[in-house]
């Protein structure tokens, strides 16, 4: 199966991971973090969805990455550990709020966002706040901050930062 994922046709590819994930195997997750780069854009989504079911599993494989990889991956990355909102990887995710490249910081923030530390969520409005996290081509998507949401558990609905949703779906969240 591993040599597979190194096939020439991508749905053989998808297949290869696809059947990898099923063994459940560690060993297995950096294949997954390797086919991440495929050019093929639906194998490096099929390997994103696999990491994300992966789960609190596929973190620290995840967080060592981190360190080696180029800012596109990275921001790949930093989404992937945001969508699986495992807590234990904010420390890591949070130096990449002030990261030079854009599309890391937002990635950062969306990330930190969906996990729910109230610690970062400080860290993204600064960032807002400072023009160096915008959402929109020219930043004229910021979301609107609903202090009343925020103020009743201390927590920031992060459907207010992704901008998605409305007031009813954020009390929903934090109720």
């Amino acid at each position: 199966l591993s040599r597979a994922v190194q096939n020439e046709d991508s749905e053989i590819r998808i297949l290869a991971l696809e059947s990898l994930s099923r063994l459940g195997l560690k060993a297995t997750i950096p294949l997954f973090i390797t086919a991440l780069k495929d050019p093929n854009r639906m194998v490096s989504i099929a390997a994103s969805n696999i990491l994300i079911r992966t789960g609190k599993e596929a973190v620290p494989v995840l967080i060592e990455d981190l360190k080696q990889v180029e800012f596109e991956q990275r921001a790949q990355i930093i989404e992937i550990l945001g969508k699986i909102g495992d807590i234990s990887a904010t420390p890591a995710l949070v130096p990449h709020i002030k990261e030079e490249e854009v599309v890391v910081r937002l990635a950062t923030a969306l990330a930190l966002a969906r996990i729910g530390d109230k610690g970062a969520i400080s860290l993204i409005l600064q960032g807002i706040k400072d023009n160096k996290i915008y959402f929109g081509q020219n930043g004229d998507s910021v979301p609107r901050l609903k202090k009343f949401l925020s103020d009743k558990v201390q927590k920031v609905p992060s459907s207010l930062l992704l901008k998605q949703g409305s007031t009813k779906i954020g009390i929903e969240e934090i109720t």
